[in-house]
């Protein structure tokens, strides 16, 4: 082992903590997740997923079914 090679992760640990942070912000890194490499990267992928429903749930301009009956 390398002394100091990671942050101390003590008791009681906060794994997975939100990465949608309200507003239109997002957060991620490895204080999101357990303190490592891994950790980070996990984090990315659920804030990459997190953007990607929320943008998923905006109409696209010009989207005549997300205007409702009788638009347009």
């Amino acid at each position: 082992t390398v002394t100091g090679a990671q942050p101390a992760a003590l008791p009681p640990l906060r794994h997975r903590r939100a990465v949608d942070l309200g507003g239109g912000l997002y957060g991620c890194g490895d204080h999101r997740d357990t303190p490592s490499i891994q950790g980070a990267m996990a984090s990315g992928r659920r804030t990459a997923a997190a953007v990607l429903r929320a943008l998923r749930s905006i109409p696209a301009p010009g989207d005549r079914a997300a205007a409702g009956p009788g638009a347009g």
